[in-house]
């Protein structure tokens, strides 16, 4: 959405919803094929944190 050139890319849905490979039980990956966009660096990485912020809303709301 910047002017900024688009150096990364930004996985959409983000890739903290899904468990890594060292936590599943089976030899799959639920972040292998994940939609991407192009991103600059710069807001991707400041995004990353609004992501892990989502990801514990998420849990806390399931146990309840």
């Amino acid at each position: 959405m910047c002017d900024a050139l688009a150096t990364t890319k930004e996985h959409i849905p983000p890739k903290a919803l899904f468990p890594k490979q060292k936590d599943l039980l089976r030899e799959f990956s639920l972040r292998k094929e994940l939609i991407t966009v192009p991103s600059c660096e710069e807001h991707n990485n400041n995004k990353s944190k609004d992501d892990e912020y989502f990801v514990y809303l998420l849990a806390s709301m399931a146990t309840t």
